[in-house]
């Protein structure tokens, strides 16, 4: 058998070329926007190409860069319909968004809008032994620009938030592994009732035991634990009952301003050689069942969930980590 070997020779300007060409895609890759520079254009002409619409948006203002999807090939049009692009200025975007409203252009009338932020990512298969701690230092080390995290301690999976939508994009490309396992990313999708979580008074509390038992302490009564949460803000009501084997509590705080120093406070805080662990009741913000608000999350230990006692049966909501 015979093998041949094939080899090509360029001459320097076409080796600057390509060397330029690809410098200039990770410069765009690399290139970070506020959030409120960003716009997306809809009702776009198929026929319009990518650099006819980067004409017509720098009318403007020049733009940082444009993201186009393109349409399949066996359709003949040139894209989707619909568009991205990054200004440098939120200025800039704001007269783009306000020139372009309704405009009529190749027979087709297109809109700009703001572009809603991609900088939050959803991690899953973490080790379930992470501490927040732990994970945002490991995280940091291997993922520039991230803000904060917020890790669902034993359950394998967190949020990330980034200082741009190029850092998050970034990190969602980056291959992560944790303890010999691959991390999964995608973007956190918005949820229908995150205002409606903003407005939650109500925390679920449990705890660990030194033998890692979950599960409030035998001989906890409902005064002693609002005495414990009422140092760190005004309680209304303390609810202790049974899920699973193991006794859990809801406690009702006057204000949101109460829950939130509490959680700050007695989340992972050592009680009685007792590791507490407090998070917000989402009861009747779910779905019914004890599933999460977003995708493929199921809620606090995967739903037949408890109740408080004023509230009625109706289904744990899960906790605010369901994705």
């Amino acid at each position: 058998r015979t093998h041949f070997l094939s080899v090509y020779f360029f001459s320097p300007a076409v080796l600057v070329g390509r060397r330029a060409l690809a410098d200039s895609m990770v410069e765009e890759l690399n290139v970070d926007v506020p959030f409120d520079a960003e716009v997306f254009i809809g009702g776009l002409p198929h026929a319009a190409s990518e650099e006819e619409i980067k004409a017509l948006l720098e009318e403007v203002a020049p733009i940082v860069k444009l993201r186009m999807p393109p349409a399949h090939v066996s359709t003949g049009m040139k894209n989707k319909g619909y568009a991205f692009a990054a200004y440098h200025t939120a200025q800039d975007a704001s007269a783009a968004i306000e020139r372009y409203k309704n405009y009529e252009w190749r027979g087709c009338t297109i809109g700009v809008t703001a572009s809603r932020p991609r900088n939050e990512l959803f991690l899953g298969n973490l080790p379930k032994w992470l501490t927040p701690k732990d994970f945002e230092t490991r995280l940091r080390a291997v993922t520039p620009g991230l803000i904060s995290v917020e890790l669902a301690m034993g359950k394998g999976f967190a949020f990330a938030a980034y200082e741009s939508n190029g850092a998050a994009e970034r990190a969602l490309k980056q291959e992560i592994i944790m303890d010999g396992s691959k991390v999964t990313t995608r973007y956190r999708e918005p949820k229908a009732n995150e205002s409606a979580l903003d407005q939650v008074t109500i925390a679920w509390v449990s705890s660990l035991s030194p033998e890692g038992k979950p599960g409030l302490p035998d001989d906890m009564t409902e005064e002693e634990l609002a005495t414990l949460c009422s140092n760190h803000g005004a309680v209304q009501k303390v609810c202790i009952t049974e899920s699973k084997g193991a006794r859990i509590a809801f406690v009702t705080f006057e204000d949101r301003a109460s829950i939130e120093e509490a959680l700050n406070n007695l989340n992972g805080a050592d009680v009685r050689g007792y590791k507490v662990k407090m998070e917000l009741s989402t009861s009747g913000l779910g779905k019914g069942k004890g599933k999460g608000d977003g995708k493929g999350g199921k809620g606090d230990k995967g739903g037949k969930g408890w109740y408080d006692s004023w509230g009625g049966k109706g289904g744990y909501g899960g906790s605010s980590w369901g994705e």
